[in-house]
């Protein structure tokens, strides 16, 4: 897990129109998370944090589901699986 992986699963997440307060949603910390703050800081090589991880991972999990669904799943119902499945505890 990388920085570009942040990047490319936040691309097509906004290309694809979530929006900020859906990513939000899917972020662990309180602070409000927008598109333009997470390309921001993960444009720089950072290294993954264990809840860092976990945000790729419900983002990934969020990518993945809306391809293999051909994109007919809304993505708020994407988000409330994704803390089903991935959860915020490492």
């Amino acid at each position: 897990m990388t920085s570009a992986d942040m990047i490319k699963a936040l691309r097509y997440l906004r290309e694809r129109g979530m929006t900020d307060d859906q990513l939000d949603r899917l972020h662990h910390r309180t602070s409000p998370e927008t598109f333009a703050a997470a390309f921001d800081y993960w444009a720089k090589d950072r290294q993954l944090q264990p809840q860092s991880q976990l945000y790729l991972a419900r983002l990934q999990y969020v990518v993945s589901r809306h391809q293999t669904r051909n994109e007919g799943v809304s993505f708020d119902q994407l988000i409330d699986d994704a803390w089903k499945s991935i959860g915020h505890h490492v």
